[in-house]
């Protein structure tokens, strides 16, 4: 599956995912660290937030634009919901995934998974 193609949908099939890791554009704007095996970035074309996540087989949109996705950080700061992401019980705290998941859909957030 072309490059171009795989842009172009929400969700991708995680087959691709190393080709699209060894194949990143010069073009995308990266959100954190570019070397990371788990990407936040912007598609300067259509302003989409992606999230690229090689580890866990994840491509997918997760907001239409960057202000969308700063305004949902920022909530999520401000209101002390990331202060326990750090923490060993935060994988198991479903109460706090609900918690951000809501702030997140507050901001436009389509993403299909949650982290």
């Amino acid at each position: 599956m072309p490059l171009e193609f795989s842009l172009q949908s929400n969700s991708l099939d995680c087959g691709v995912l190393s080709d699209i890791w060894e194949d990143w554009s010069e073009n995308r704007i990266y959100i954190f660290d570019e070397n990371a095996p788990c990407q936040y970035w912007v598609d300067p074309e259509t302003s989409n937030v992606w999230l690229t996540d090689v580890e866990c087989d994840i491509h997918e949109v997760r907001w239409d634009n960057l202000s969308d996705f700063i305004m949902a950080t920022a909530d999520c700061y401000e209101s002390g919901r990331y202060d326990e992401v750090e923490s060993k019980d935060f994988w198991d705290n479903k109460s706090l995934h609900s918690s951000i998941l809501e702030v997140w859909r507050k901001y436009g957030y389509r993403g299909e998974y949650f982290w």
